[in-house]
């Protein structure tokens, strides 16, 4: 039997006829055990198991990644053929080729300050002289890796895209930093030495509420707060290690890191998750709650932005009209509205599984 926490999965021998018998490993260290949203220990499909076999946990496979790690620490996956299962060849230049097809956002990046280019002798070019490579989205130049994410997008409920980065041996990208969303970063070719700096602010957020002047088409996710470079500012380091070809690493939103190739180049995709906050939520629930109280719909003073208020109007004038607003809440109503709206940019009829009941002390499962 195998335990985690208080839930038990119990191997049951069944006698099957010698035809069928053969020696097999049960992996744990493959994503889903655990049913998100009642507990329940999955396991699907008949298990043969003869003298030999083996049970083995990894750490995105274990029920207990989203309580450890998840928003929290990094963890490196050394299963070789994770990253593996994602591109069979890491032949970067015709990845590259394809994306400027589809015109997808080609990089070079010079002493870790990125350009965009839309040539594909200007990336080679930039590449045998040192510069390191970034195409943003690359799921558009790979099917595998636009199956990937549009199978987390749909499992995590949050937008899921992917960034290759390429390296000459020897060389670093990006200068120390830190991101605004979680990744995976899947190893695909060479190796790559890694350090991590800890987390001096925690979960950096992507939000950033649009006022109606910004509003020409880009969305609130610019300018995170709390993401920034810390090149020649970096804390104590913590971890230093080699992500090996077909390995797996997760970093939160909020971990400084930075990364440089060894003794040959280094070819890695990063899964970028782009979570739903809170924030995002409450900011949405104001707007809804907005459809029913005139006192949001009224607008600011026009002018305002060029006078300096009398002292104390605006924090009481917030106070009177945001004063009830809790009450106005219509928290179901909101993740309803949510949830039909990321069904129709999914296009999909329906995403909620009404027979199944969200238990927030468990944590969400990858599968």
């Amino acid at each position: 039997s195998w335990t985690e926490g208080d839930s038990r999965i119990a191997l049951i021998p069944v006698i099957q006829p010698e035809s069928l018998r053969s020696p097999v490993t049960l992996n744990f260290g493959a994503l889903g055990v655990l049913d998100s949203f009642d507990s329940r220990l999955l396991v699907r499909g008949d298990i043969l198991m003869n003298q030999g076999a083996r049970i083995e946990a990894g750490p995105l496979g274990t029920v207990s990644f989203f309580r450890d790690h998840w928003e929290k620490s990094a963890v490196r996956v050394a299963d070789q053929s994770a990253g593996r299962a994602f591109l069979k060849e890491a032949d970067w230049k015709s990845l590259v080729e394809t994306a400027l097809a589809r015109d997808a956002q080609v990089e070079v990046i010079r002493e870790g300050v990125p350009g965009k280019t839309t040539l594909q002798d200007e990336v080679v070019k930039a590449f045998n002289e040192g510069a390191s490579i970034r195409v943003i989205r690359i799921e558009v130049a790979s099917p595998q890796l636009m199956e990937l994410c549009s199978a987390l997008t749909d499992e995590f409920g949050f937008r899921i895209s992917a960034n290759l980065y390429v390296t000459p041996a020897h060389e670093r990208g990006l200068r120390t930093h830190v991101d605004d969303h979680d990744v995976l970063v899947v190893q695909m070719a060479g190796r790559k030495k890694w350090e991590l700096f800890g987390t001096p602010y925690a979960l950096p957020i992507e939000f950033k509420a649009p006022f109606i002047f910004e509003m020409k088409g880009e969305t609130q996710r610019n300018g995170a707060f709390g993401a920034r470079g810390f090149e020649g500012n970096e804390p104590p380091r913590k971890d230093e290690f080699v992500l090996e070809a077909g390995e797996v690493l997760y970093v939160p939103r909020g971990e400084v890191h930075r990364a440089a190739s060894l003794d040959e180049p280094s070819v890695h995709v990063t899964i970028g998750i782009h979570a739903t906050t809170w924030a995002d939520f409450i900011a949405f629930l104001v707007g809804h709650a907005a459809r029913t109280n005139q006192g949001l719909r009224e607008t600011l003073p026009p002018g305002l932005q060029r006078f300096q208020p009398a002292e104390g109007w605006i924090g009481a004038e917030v106070k009177e009209r945001s004063g009830d607003l809790v009450n106005l809440f219509d928290p179901g109503a909101g993740l309803e509205e949510m949830s039909a709206r990321f069904a129709a940019w999914r296009g999909a009829d329906q995403v909620v599984d009404a027979s199944r009941v969200f238990d927030p002390a468990v944590r969400y499962r990858l599968s």
